[in-house]
């Protein structure tokens, strides 16, 4: 898989976050490391970033990856809807938006 030189990801991370269903509670600068290696620029990102539809958007970023399982920033929620209806994809460790 290759991704233009513009698209970047978005790793969410907040420390005082709670996860369910998962298995870690690390940082996330190994997973931004290893798509690093691949090529792929990745910044993580917390809560007031997310919700910020001028910074985090479709045309900024490609992904948006969250890692914390069952669990989503339902401050964010309606930026990362607008974000998914433009285009953007989610990878998710869980099913947070059931």
């Amino acid at each position: 898989m290759t991704f233009s030189s513009s698209a970047r990801v978005a790793i969410f991370f907040q420390l005082d976050f709670p996860r369910y269903g998962v298995g870690w509670a690390g940082a996330p600068t190994p997973l931004q490391s290893d798509l690093a290696r691949a090529g792929i620029d990745a910044d993580v990102l917390g809560i007031d970033a997310l919700s910020d539809p001028r910074g985090f958007n479709a045309q900024a970023y490609g992904a948006l990856v969250l890692l914390d399982g069952n669990t989503y920033p339902d401050a964010a929620f309606a930026n990362l809807q607008a974000f998914h209806r433009a285009g953007g994809s989610l990878v998710m460790t869980g099913i947070p938006f059931t």
